[in-house]
């Protein structure tokens, strides 16, 4: 996930316009999202610890993750329209070199400081789900494959 998003920013970063233009917008709302995503991956986390306290796990159990995980793919979503307006708008009115690096000096940070912040949250899901596929393997199974669903919708970006 972490790379998708890396160059979905990237791309919405050195895509946007300059000024007052509403662009800028586009970039402050992919900012919001990856913060939200990483957001969302943190209640995962909690939520998921709460739940491996339990010595036995029921699907019951797991439904507020899940219903998060579906929060989370809703972001991957937000993303991709945001990257399709970003993509038309740099196309009807391509960036200057100047404007690019003003952007990039103004935003860069930024990015770097929300993709580390995802990163860190993605990573302290993965040996969460290993933990519960030891109590309850098809419930792991079935969080896995939402959370690659999840994925899915930030590597579709990547592959346009």
């Amino acid at each position: 996930m972490k790379k998708a998003l890396a160059l979905a920013s990237l791309l919405c970063v050195f895509g946007v316009g300059c000024g007052g233009d509403p662009r800028e917008a586009h970039v402050t709302n992919v900012l919001t999202t990856l913060n939200n995503t990483s957001s969302q991956l943190g209640l995962v986390k909690k939520k998921l610890t709460d739940v491996l306290k339990k010595e036995k796990i029921t699907a019951e159990d797991l439904k507020e993750v899940n219903d998060t995980v579906d929060k989370i793919r809703e972001e991957g979503k937000v993303l991709q329209d945001l990257n399709r307006r970003i993509g038309a708008e740099t196309e009807k009115k391509p960036l200057s070199k100047e404007e690019l690096q003003t952007y990039k000096n103004k935003f860069a940070g930024q990015i770097e400081s929300a993709m580390d912040g995802l990163n860190q949250e993605t990573r302290a899901v993965i040996p969460l789900v290993d933990d519960l596929e030891k109590k309850n393997k098809q419930l792991a199974q079935e969080l896995r494959k939402k959370l690659r669903d999840a994925d899915a919708e930030f590597q579709q970006i990547v592959s346009r």
